[in-house]
């Protein structure tokens, strides 16, 4: 899912889906002192295995990405109105963090 977010900066498309197809598209990352970073292999194994173990103990995660270099999406007018065009317009964002929350089941 993505929500396109205009702030004082300029616009900036926000990304949230499944860990494992997120950690695919990225290529960056943004560590804790706000500096965006090449994702290495290394890297994305170790984030794999923390999703791995909060999935153990039960817990739903989600990844939150931003992509800051789109264009006016708004002007693409007919290509938003197809959701086979969403995966070109989600490509290669940067890795924000990675979310676990309790999701139990329902009656």
């Amino acid at each position: 899912m993505s929500v396109l977010a205009q702030d004082p900066i300029g616009k900036s498309l926000l990304i949230k889906g499944a860990p494992d197809y997120m950690l695919q598209k990225c290529k960056k990352v943004l560590t804790r002192d706000g500096k965006v970073i090449p994702l290495t292999e290394e890297g994305r194994k170790r984030l794999q295995a923390s999703i791995v173990r909060l999935a153990e103990q039960g817990l739903r995660t989600l990844a939150f990405c931003q992509k800051t270099d789109v264009e006016d999406l708004q002007s693409k007018g007919k290509l938003l109105e197809d959701s086979d065009n969403y995966a070109s317009f989600e490509s290669d964002p940067v890795l924000i963090g990675i979310v676990a929350m309790q999701d139990p089941p329902r009656p």
